[in-house]
C-alpha cells in the first residue's frame, strides 16, 4: 500500500535545497582528508585524518541531506507543517555544516578550540531541529505510516547525537574524560539506530515512486523499529550479541526485499538511482555479514570494511542515489509553483527527469559500484594502493553525482529566467 502524499505541504524550495546542494562538498572533502592522512593513517581506525574524515562524511553529508529529507517528507507524509522557513533552514544549514567542518578542524590538529566550536554549533543545529520537529509533527506520533517510522528513527538520532556530543565534549575540553567504551556504542547506533531505520522509512516511500517497483511489503514497516530494538538490546553488555544480531537481521531482510522489487518490476532501462541501490544493498549486506562475524572476536580489518561499507557504500549509495532524483523533482515542483503564480499552464515545463543530467548520474553509479568492489577486495588484503583506488573512485563518483545536481539546478534557473523574460 503507497502513502498518501500532500506535496501542497512541502516547505520552500529555499530550505531544502541548500542542504542537497551543500551537503555533497562535505562528501567529496571528507574523502580528500582521508587521502591526504597517508594510505597507512586511513586504514588506521584511531587515525587523526581518518576520524576527521568519516566525521566530515557523516556529519557533513549524511546528517544534513537525512535533515533536510525529514523536513521534506514529514510535512508530505503527516499532513503537518514544520512552520520552518528560509531563515530558519538558513540557520539550521549554517550550524550543522560550520560544526561539521570545526569537527575536522578539531580533530585535524589545526587548533583544540574548534573542537568546542564544533561541539556548540551542533548542539545548536541539533536543538533547533529538534524544536521545529516537536512543535510539528510528533503529535502524529499515533498515526500509522512512513511518517510515525521516520519520527522513531529521529529517537535513534537522539541517542547518536548524545553519545556523540558526550565523547567529543572530552577532545574540546581536556579536564573531561574521555569513556572510549561509548566509541562503538556511538557508532553502533549512528549506523543501526540513525541511519539504517531513516533510510528504511523514507525508502518504503521513495523506491516505489522513483524506481518503478511495486510497494515494499506491509512487513518491512517493522524493520527500521526492529533495528531500534536492536541498538536497545545491544547496549547493554549482556543482551549484546543478540541486539546485533536482532538489528543487522532487520536491515538485511531490508535489503532483500529492496532487491527482490528491483528484480521483479517492469522492464525498464536501468537508471542511475536503481544501480546506487542495487549497489547500496549489496553493500550493506556485505557490511552486515562482517560485522556478524565479529561476534566471534575482534579483527581489525574486517571492522574497517564493515563500517567503510556501510557508509560508503550503503548510505552514501542511497543518499547519492535519492538526490539524483530529488533534488531535479523540487525544482519542477518549484518552477511549477511559480507558473501558478503567474497564471500560465505547467504542462509549458519539461519533466522532473529532464532537468536531470543522466551521463553525470550513471556515470556515478558505476563509478560507485567498482569503488565498493575494490573496498570488498583491498581491506581484507591490506592493498593500500587497493584501498586508495577505491577512495578515489568514491572521490570521483561522489564528484560526478555533484555535478549532476549543479546541472540540473543550471537547467532550471535557465528556465525560470525564461518563464519571467517579456
Amino acid at each position: 500500500m503507497r502513502e498518501k502524499l500532500r506535496f501542497d505541504n512541502l516547505p520552500p524550495a529555499g530550505v531544502i535545497l541548500p542542504f542537497l546542494l551543500v551537503a555533497p562538498l562535505f562528501a567529496l572533502a571528507g574523502l580528500l582528508a582521508l587521502l591526504a592522512g597517508g594510505l597507512e593513517g586511513a586504514l588506521a581506525r584511531w587515525h587523526p585524518h581518518t576520524i576527521a574524515a568519516v566525521h566530515l562524511f557523516t556529519l557533513g553529508y549524511l546528517l544534513p541531506v537525512m535533515i533536510a529529507a525529514l523536513m521534506q517528507m514529514l510535512p508530505v507524509l503527516t499532513g503537518r507543517h514544520l512552520r520552518a522557513g528560509t531563515a530558519t533552514g538558513f540557520l539550521l544549514q549554517l550550524l550543522l555544516f560550520a560544526g561539521a567542518a570545526a569537527f575536522a578542524a578539531g580533530l585535524g590538529g589545526i587548533s583544540a578550540g574548534w573542537s568546542r566550536v564544533a561541539f556548540l554549533a551542533l548542539l545548536a543545529g541539533l536543538l533547533l531541529f529538534g524544536y521545529r520537529i516537536g512543535t510539528g509533527v510528533i503529535p502524529t506520533l499515533r498515526e500509522r505510516g512512513a511518517g510515525r517510522e521516520m519520527l522513531l528513527a529521529v529517537g535513534g538520532l537522539v541517542v547518536t547525537a548524545a553519545l556523540g556530543l558526550r565523547l567529543l565534549a572530552a577532545w574540546a575540553w581536556p579536564d573531561i574524560s574521555l569513556p572510549r567504551q561509548l566509541t562503538n556504542l556511538h557508532a553502533g547506533w549512528a549506523m543501526l539506530g540513525w541511519v539504517a531505520p531513516l533510510i528504511i522509512a523514507a525508502g518504503r516511500v521513495v523506491i516505489p515512486m522513483f524506481q518503478n517497483t511495486d510497494a515494499l511489503p506491509a512487513w518491512t514497516r517493522w524493520l527500521g523499529s526492529a533495528s531500534l530494538l536492536g541498538m536497545l538490546l545491544a547496549s547493554g553488555p549482556s543482551l549484546r550479541p543478540l541486539g546485533i544480531v536482532v538489528a543487522a537481521s532487520s536491515v538485511a531482510a531490508f535489503a532483500l526485499a529492496v532487491l527482490q522489487r528491483q528484480a521483479t518490476r517492469r522492464p525498464v532501462p536501468l537508471d542511475a538511482t536503481s544501480l546506487l541501490f542495487r549497489t547500496a544493498m549489496g553493500a550493506l549486506l556485505a557490511s552486515v555479514t562482517g560485522g556478524l562475524w565479529l561476534l566471534n572476536g575482534s579483527n581489525a580489518q574486517l571492522e574497517l570494511l564493515a563500517v567503510a561499507l556501510f557508509l560508503a557504500g550503503f548510505a552514501g549509495g542511497c543518499v547519492l542515489g535519492m538526490s539524483v532524483k530529488i533534488v531535479p523533482f523540487l525544482l519542477r515542483l518549484h518552477l511549477q509553483k511559480r507558473l501558478w503564480q503567474l497564471t500560465l499552464p505547467a504542462r509549458a515545463l519539461p519533466s522532473f527527469k529532464a532537468l536531470g543530467a543522466p551521463r553525470a548520474e550513471m556515470l556515478a553509479a558505476w563509478l560507485h559500484a567498482l569503488a565498493t568492489l575494490l573496498l570488498v577486495v583491498a581491506v581484507p588484503l591490506h592493498g593500500s594502493i587497493l584501498f586508495a583506488a577505491a577512495v578515489i573512485a568514491y572521490l570521483a563518483a561522489f564528484a560526478s553525482g555533484t555535478l549532476s545536481l549543479f546541472l540540473a539546478l543550471l537547467r532550471a534557473v535557465r528556465l525560470r529566467r525564461a518563464m519571467l523574460a517579456p
